[in-house]
């Protein structure tokens, strides 16, 4: 054990071994020298126990009157190395005092060209951004990686990341350089990251195409669970990655972007071009502030045994899946909707979207104002076994539900296609363009409080009842089909 008042630094080439040993340092953690220092410094340095060993390190950056990139929590750069066999490994680090005005890093921990690891052990990261001084901004992230750093695990082991960041800096920072990865064992990975004015949690890895396997984000046969809390920004950014190997249990994504009375894009979940297949359930839950959406983007493919989706937001669209697709061996429900605010505000838009289910598909979206409550564009498909769509419209909303350029909906099994509309303006159904909404096997039952219009569009039931009860029912050039 090693316990300072100051900093410790290790420079290139130190190493601090141990055999079935704890290893514990302890850097500047009482009142801090008005000195601009890091807490605990490794620069091309190797900090491991073998064995059964744990590895504790503690640091607290300085409060000298910083005006450039340091006074960090810890900082590991340079090749440096933190590993253990089956011990865990435990970090904590709060970032000192920053009076500077460029947009430099001082993170509560930091990782660059690093790599922490170990056997089977856990690993803990704990940390705070600068939030002390008289700055204004600064990348005051809580938990930065930032070029060609892993953290990794295997067996049983966890991993467990939280990062509470300050003026512009992100909870959880892994967004600038596409070469990080981080991989737990079985007992999981989660990711928590907390933000005054910028991104809760931001991952971006090197892209989503064939020829890439690698896993930015991954638990062997274990859970992951992400959280993003943003007073003012989006919450969980995930870029261009593919998120576990395969044998993920279980995907989590809860996250809330800003407020409802706060201003600018504050999105909850920001999804784009990432892939994931997990053998259990995939949960998004997703509040987005006063401006913000939920967004599910090009080239995004989601698969999982179970799909849940809940999307909230408090002025503008709740759900955008755009050019993506969302495939449940079992059940895909989605709930979205938006709670106030003034203009366009739709509940769910799929556009270019394609959402398979071998079980039920059900829908239930709400918009408010002038929006509609479900939206298909662009050739989306809807296919499961069983289908069943809510569509609410506020007070002064337009159309509930509507199909747009050769958008289908189609139900495969006995049950068929369920479709329930409320709203006292606008349509309740509208088929435009060559849609289709079919049910194969089954009845399908239309059910609107308002008129449906059919242009250029066909209602079909292939084997059993077709039943459409509206307020009017207006056909123009369609097809209608009763087999």
């Amino acid at each position: 054990v090693q316990t300072c008042a100051l900093p410790i630094l290790f420079a290139s080439g130190s190493q601090l071994l141990s055999v079935n040993g704890n290893i514990a340092i302890y850097a500047n953690l009482t009142s801090a020298a008005a000195a601009v220092y890091d807490g605990i410094s490794l620069t091309g340095a190797t900090i491991k126990s073998t064995g059964s060993g744990n590895i504790t390190l503690s640091g607290k950056g300085g409060a000298g009157a910083n005006t450039a990139e340091t006074n960090r929590g810890i900082n590991i750069v340079s090749s440096s190395l933190i590993q253990t066999g089956s011990g865990s490994i435990t970090l904590t680090g709060n970032a000192g005092l920053y009076n500077g005005t460029g947009d430099y890093c001082i993170a509560g921990i930091n990782l660059d060209t690093s790599d922490i690891r170990s056997t089977s052990g856990n690993i803990s990261l704990t940390g705070n951004g600068s939030s002390t001084g008289t700055a204004t901004v600064g990348d005051c992230d809580g938990v930065n990686l930032e070029i060609a750093s892993d953290i990794t695990t295997g067996g049983v082991g966890l991993v467990r990341l939280i990062g509470t960041a300050y003026r512009n800096g992100e909870g959880f920072d892994s967004n600038d350089n596409p070469t990080n990865t981080i991989s737990a064992g079985s007992g999981g990975l989660t990711i928590e990251g907390r933000s005054v004015n910028s991104v809760a949690v931001t991952i971006a890895g090197p892209g989503n195409t064939p020829g890439n396997t690698t896993a930015v984000l991954n638990a062997a046969s274990g859970p992951i669970s992400l959280l993003g809390i943003s007073e003012t920004s989006d919450s969980v950014e995930l870029a261009n990655l593919r998120l576990g190997d395969g044998t993920v249990t279980n995907l989590t994504i809860t996250a809330t972007g800003g407020s409802v009375t706060a201003s600018g894009d504050d999105d909850g979940v920001w999804l784009s071009n990432v892939s994931s297949t997990i053998t259990g359930t995939l949960t998004i839950n997703s509040t987005s502030g006063d401006t913000g959406e939920t967004e599910i983007l090009a080239g995004t493919t989601l698969n999982a045994a179970t799909i849940n989706i809940t999307a909230t937001t408090g002025n503008s669209d709740a759900l955008n899946i755009i050019s993506s697709t969302l495939d449940a061996s079992g059940n895909l429900t989605i709930d979205s909707s938006c709670s106030g605010g003034t203009g366009d505000r739709d509940g769910l838009i799929l556009n270019a979207a394609t959402l398979t289910a071998d079980g039920t598909l059900t829908v239930n979206a709400t918009a408010t104002a002038d929006g509609e409550g479900l939206q298909l564009e662009t050739g989306t498909a809807v296919t499961a076994a069983t289908v069943i769509l809510n569509a609410t419209v506020g007070a002064t909303g337009s159309e509930a539900l509507v199909l747009n350029d050769s958008s289908t909906v189609t139900a495969t099994g006995a049950a068929g296609v369920t479709v329930n509309t409320t709203g006292s303006v606008g349509n309740g159904l509208v088929l435009n363009t060559n849609s289709t909404l079919e049910a194969t096997s089954g009845p399908l039952t239309v059910d609107c409080s308002r008129p449906i219009a059919i242009n250029l569009g066909t209602v079909e039931s292939g084997n059993a009842a077709l039943s459409l009860t509206a307020f009017r029912i207006r056909s123009e050039e369609h097809t209608s089909e009763l087999q």
